[in-house]
Parts: C-alpha cells; structure tokens; sequence
C-alpha cells in the first residue's frame, strides 16, 4: 500500500509542508502585485501601453500565439516520454496536465505553481511523489542548461574569439551526459547509507532521473526545440514593441525568462519578469521606459497564452485513451 512506503510518506508530508508556508508571505506577494498594476498605470498608462496591438497583423500575432502553444505541446511530450510506462495511451491528459502545470506555476505566488505538477502526476497518473519531484527538478535543470547555453552563445560570441566560445560551449553542453553516468556511482554511495529509512528515500529519489541514455537525449533535444521556438517567439514580441535587433530581443526573452528561477516572485510574475527584460535591454541602448513598455506587453502574451491554453485544456477529458 502507498501509505506503507516510508518514501512516499515523506515526500508527501514535504509537499503538504511546503503548500501551507506562512500567510504573510502570502499577502506581500499580492501586495505587490497590487502596487505593480499601480505604477504600471502611473508610469505608462495600461490604456497607452496596450493600445499598439491594435496595430499589429492579426495573421502575424495569432502565427505567433499558435508557435508558443506549440511549445506545450512539447513540453507535454517531454513528460509522457519521460514517464511513457505511467501515461501510456493518455498523451492527451498530458498535456492536459502541463497546460494546468504551466498556467498555475505562471499565475500563482512564490513558485508554488511547481506543487501542482506531482500533485497531478499523482491523480491523473498514480505516480508518486519520490519520483515526479525529482523528475521535475531535472526538467528544471535541462530548462536552466539550455536557456543559459543560448544566452552564453549570443553574449560570449560577441566578446570572445569563435574558438574560445565554441569550446566554453562544449563543456557547457557535456554537463547533462556528466551528470547521468555519475548517477550510478551515486546510487552505490546512498546503498550503503545505514539508516534505511534515508537510504530508501534517496535510492527512490535517484530512481526518478533517466535510466537511460535514450530517454537523456530525447528529453534534452525536446528542451532544445521548445526553448528555441519560446525565445523566438517572444523575441518576436518584444521587437513589436520597441525599435531593437534581434539578439538584443532574444537576449532580453533570455533575461525574462531566466527569472522564472527565482525562489520568489508576486502572482504572474509580476515584476521580476520585466525587471530581467528591461536589466538586458537598457545596456544595448534602449530607454527605460519603453524597455518597460516591451517588457509588460511581452509578459501579457506569456499570461495570456497561459490562460488560454488551460481554458482550452478544460475540453480535454481526464480519462481520454488517446
């Protein structure tokens, strides 16, 4: 029975723990929230700041939406691949259950959106605790590589000789194959730990990573195609709204994005998400307040997208078998 196995006991009090952290902390988060929509509308004007989508091609924005909801779709891919015995037949719950990852991990304070995805994995899937949180942990970590290695790229080559970036490139790109094959020796390490009841948590725990250099790469090369079509995308959206080149933009995707790590931000994001852009943005020239301005309209599509995808995922059934 679940209920018997010391890991899972644990791992589920960690996670009851961890959703009832303390109230105030709750309340400055909304706090800001609040001041945020404030000084937005002090600074900018909302009505100013989202007047030029009506100026945009239609053809042009929804190309655009559609690219970036494709990249749900790949990252729903990623978990069934990752857990094909568990979801087999159920692709569609999947994403289903990523699109809800997504949306609540975008909308709600504090990065307690991440709770949602073992939750879920536990009552769509039956997959217990021990092993979707450190699955999650590894998706988050390909996430961080692969973001980082586009950032580095585009930063170093326009410091640094070609060679000399291509090979901080290659060491870069060696560290997921690094980690995997020191799982093993990581394995025999925790078996002889001599309390049984840590030894049986951590050997769970390691038990969630790939088992195999096929599951490995095809998680990695799935992180790959979903943050290449991301940044683009939202470099797309940025140069909409303020006159800038390209890296620059994908840059400044980057610096957003990068602060979706943080172990705080305000419901949505708010805040930090523009912060990153406008931090990258600023240095290549461009002005504060019209960093700002790509910033928030950047950071309204991302939300939006989130939004609209979970409303959607509302018509997929949770016991499809397709």
């Amino acid at each position: 029975m679940p209920s018997e196995d010391p890991s899972n006991e644990i791992a589920t009090s960690s996670v009851t723990a961890s959703s009832q952290r303390a109230g105030w902390q709750l309340a400055f988060a909304w706090l800001v929230f609040a001041l945020y929509v404030g000084l937005i509308e002090y600074w900018l004007g909302w009505a100013r700041l989202l007047a030029p989508w009506s100026q945009l091609d239609v053809g042009a924005v929804a190309t655009a939406l559609l690219l970036f909801l494709l990249t749900y779709a790949v990252r729903a891919h990623r978990i069934f691949d990752y857990f094909r015995d568990s979801m087999r037949g159920r692709w569609l719950v999947g994403l289903r259950l990523m699109v809800y990852h997504n949306a609540l991990n975008n909308l709600l304070p504090m990065r307690s959106g991440e709770l949602s995805f073992p939750l879920l994995m536990r009552r769509y899937f039956a997959v217990d605790y021990a092993h979707s949180l450190p699955a999650l942990l590894w998706f988050r970590l390909l996430d961080l590589h692969v973001i980082l290695l586009f950032g580095g790229i585009m930063f170093l080559g326009n410091r640094w000789h070609w060679a000399a970036t291509s090979i901080v490139a290659l060491l870069w790109l060696a560290l997921p194959y690094m980690a995997f094959t020191a799982r093993g020796a990581l394995g025999a390490v925790v078996a002889k730990v001599p309390m049984r009841r840590v030894a049986a948590i951590l050997v769970k725990a390691l038990d969630g990573l790939p088992r195999t250099q096929r599951t490995l790469w095809r998680s990695w090369l799935l992180t790959w195609l979903n943050w290449f079509v991301k940044l683009v995308v939202l470099a797309w959206v940025l140069m909409q709204f303020v006159e800038i080149d390209s890296v620059p933009a994908l840059l400044g995707a980057i610096g957003g994005e990068l602060t979706s790590v943080l172990p705080f931000h305000a419901p949505g994001g708010v805040g930090t998400y523009e912060a990153g852009i406008v931090a990258v943005l600023v240095p290549f020239g461009i002005a504060a307040k019209p960093a700002l301005n790509a910033a928030v309209n950047a950071h309204l599509f991302v939300l939006g997208a989130a939004l609209a995808s979970a409303a959607l995922a509302l018509l997929i059934p949770r016991q499809n078998a397709a």
